[in-house]
């Protein structure tokens, strides 16, 4: 596995400054600050296929558009090729759902505290508490895919951005259906 740590701290980093300094003061302004947010998701996905997929060499950008999650999704799509792992020998602090199913609500689980062999952790997509003020990017939102403990597999999880490095498994990858793309699950409106 190659560690891609910098190239997702850079898409971060890009994203974080167009919603800070572009879209921000438009979403202050509008009267339907939602949609502006949802325009800005869908960006985002585009652009972690520009910035990401394609440079791996994964997938050509147009194929990869619609890869990335967005916060409307109701069960967003895990991306088993890339792996995040806890950076620090004592182990990391880690939010993880109490509804084995749900990807919002309580982030309270028992679990706090999880080290690289605790846990097997799976992207979903980048999170913050407040979607309509200043971001930060500051969580990864993840898929728990194997753990010591049975009863936190399976569950969506936030673990700060710092607290990870993030390694691809090219084998891992599947190229987005025509249905996954960002034009099939977002029809244009009007």
């Amino acid at each position: 596995m190659t560690d891609v740590t910098t190239r997702l701290n850079s898409f971060r980093e890009c994203v974080r400054h167009l919603w800070n300094s572009h879209f921000l003061p438009s979403v202050v302004a509008s009267s339907d600050r939602w949609a502006l947010r949802d325009e800005f998701d869908a960006i985002c996905s585009a652009l972690f296929g520009c910035l990401v997929v394609d440079p791996l060499r994964l997938a050509p950008a147009r194929d990869a558009a619609g890869i990335l999650s967005t916060a409307r999704d109701a069960a967003p799509r895990t991306l088993p090729w890339l792996h995040l792992v806890p950076n620090a020998p004592a182990g990391v602090p880690i939010m993880i759902n109490r509804d084995p199913t749900a990807h919002h609500g309580y982030w309270d689980h028992p679990v706090q505290r999880v080290k690289e062999d605790d846990v097997e952790l799976r992207f979903v997509r980048y999170f913050d508490f407040d979607e309509l003020a200043f971001r930060d990017f500051r969580y990864y939102e993840v898929r728990v895919h194997t753990a010591a403990r049975a009863d936190i597999v399976g569950r969506a999880a936030l673990i700060e951005c710092e607290y990870v490095n993030v390694l691809l498994d090219p084998g891992a990858f599947e190229t987005p259906t025509p249905l996954q793309s960002s034009k099939a699950a977002h029809p244009p409106r009007g």
